[in-house]
């Protein structure tokens, strides 16, 4: 996908491996799933800013994907889920529910997620840019009115700092551990609806929006006092 998209690759196992000298499964040998999930977490907050790039994540159903928590620094990104066991429950695997906060969902086929690292990254690759087509596609018909684009969205969310906020972004001067913010992050998010991510199979058309669909009630003059102008967010 980086190839296609002229991005910097970035491979946070490769990232681990060089700056501790142990790999993802090593890492949880040692120590167990927390310790990988902690430690991509502090790479996670190192690359939350960085631009143009595709990143894989260690997965293994620990790492910071695996953690609702730590999804503060991932909301900048769009995110796709490989989802490799498609009949699992949340009750089977609850790393789910935090997988879910993706933006696109592939469904594996068997077949597929069998395959070599390099022959399914080949057999995925296509597919993985058509859903992010479709994702952006949705984004841009349901905008209304002053509404930004899905990529400005994330362009404004990591320039007010990765806080958390996401979807529904909160005034510049927003701080959640503030007495007088108490709860309206909350609200907010009740406002955005339920964020489903969208769901492709691997080799299949995507499927209809449908309730995925997500209300965007963003930014326009609300955030003039931001000093970020839409020039910022033209790519």
């Amino acid at each position: 996908m980086a190839k296609r998209l002229r991005y910097v690759p970035l491979h946070t196992s490769e990232i681990l491996k060089q700056s501790s000298g142990v790999t993802p499964k090593e890492l949880v040998a040692k120590e167990g799933l927390a310790a990988l999930g902690a430690a991509e977490y502090a790479i996670a907050i190192e690359l939350a800013t960085r631009l143009r790039t595709v990143t894989s994540t260690c997965g293994l159903g620990g790492g910071v994907a695996a953690r609702s928590d730590c999804w503060k620094y991932l909301y900048g990104s769009v995110a796709v889920w490989l989802d490799a066991n498609p009949a699992a429950t949340e009750a089977d695997e609850p790393q789910r529910g935090a997988y879910e906060k993706a933006e696109v969902r592939m469904q594996l086929d068997p077949s597929v997620a069998s395959l070599p690292a390099s022959a399914a990254a080949v057999a995925l690759g296509p597919k993985v840019l058509e859903a992010l087509d479709a994702c952006l596609d949705r984004e841009a018909r349901g905008g209304h009115g002053g509404n930004m684009a899905l990529p400005a969205r994330k362009a404004l969310y990591m320039k007010l700092g990765c806080r958390g906020d996401w979807p529904e972004i909160m005034p510049p001067e927003w701080r959640p551990d503030e007495p007088e913010w108490a709860g309206d992050l909350a609200a907010a998010a009740d406002r955005a609806g339920d964020v489903r991510a969208e769901t492709i199979e691997a080799g299949a058309a995507a499927v209809p929006p449908g309730d995925a669909d997500r209300d965007s009630t963003l930014l326009g003059d609300v955030y003039k006092g931001a000093a970020i102008g839409s020039g910022d967010f033209d790519e």
